[in-house]
């Protein structure tokens, strides 16, 4: 009995992994790792609002010390520059936050590449937006306040009576605060006096300052260095 070659393959060669829309546009669109590019500074912090289990894309942003662009020079180094990538609001209105990532997911369906996904974000009416915190109302106190809320660290090895507060299906934030040496990183739903639910309110406070950002748009960046 002779087998033919694909029988003889493992399967794992035999069928190619399916291509993922919605990671790529996780990757390309909605990793404020990539909000900016030039290296002369830190980014202070970085925030991905994901909707459901699924990890629909909502919102990204990021916060960095500077000006929005080169030359970087005193006195636009006491700014703080916040970036954001928003996925629209699709046209029958989007009642919960992952409406928007899930109805952008469903439009790029069918891309094969993530040169096709990065070819139809430029289309697809996503918000990138940015602000100076420091001339923005409430802005700052609402990121000093992310300095007071609880950092949970959870040790399984040390008995405890308190039971963390469950979600069934809710939304995710995730914060980051890479500094140099010690990086921390929350992720979660937005639970009250959570990390999830200050960097929250922060976008909130953020809202009418925004304005549409001259910077490369995060797709069309290359990948961030880890």
């Amino acid at each position: 009995m002779t087998l033919g070659l694909a029988a003889m393959m493992p399967a794992t060669a035999q069928q190619a992994e399916p291509f993922d829309v919605k990671a790529a546009i996780n990757r390309l669109a909605f990793d404020p790792a990539r909000y900016f590019t030039f290296e002369s500074a830190q980014d202070l912090m970085r925030v991905t609002y994901r909707g459901d289990d699924y990890d629909f894309p909502v919102w990204s942003l990021t916060i960095r010390n500077g000006c929005q662009a080169e030359p970087r020079l005193p006195p636009c180094f006491k700014q703080r520059i916040a970036r954001m990538v928003r996925a629209p609001v699709p046209a029958e209105g989007a009642e919960r936050p992952r409406w928007r990532g899930m109805a952008l997911v469903a439009a790029l369906e069918g891309a094969r590449t993530e040169a096709e996904v990065a070819d139809r974000l430029d289309k697809a009416g996503l918000d990138w937006v940015e602000a100076d915190l420091t001339a923005c109302p409430g802005a700052m106190d609402a990121l000093k306040a992310m300095a007071e809320v609880r950092w949970p660290s959870p040790n399984p090895l040390l008995p405890s009576d308190d039971f963390p507060p469950l979600a069934l299906h809710a939304d995710k934030v995730t914060v980051d605060i890479p500094t140099f040496l010690h990086a921390v990183r929350y992720s979660g739903a937005a639970f009250k006096g959570s990390p999830g639910e200050a960097a929250v309110l922060l976008a909130q406070t953020l809202e009418p300052c925004w304005k549409p950002s001259a910077a490369p748009v995060p797709w069309r960046n290359p990948a961030p260095r880890r």
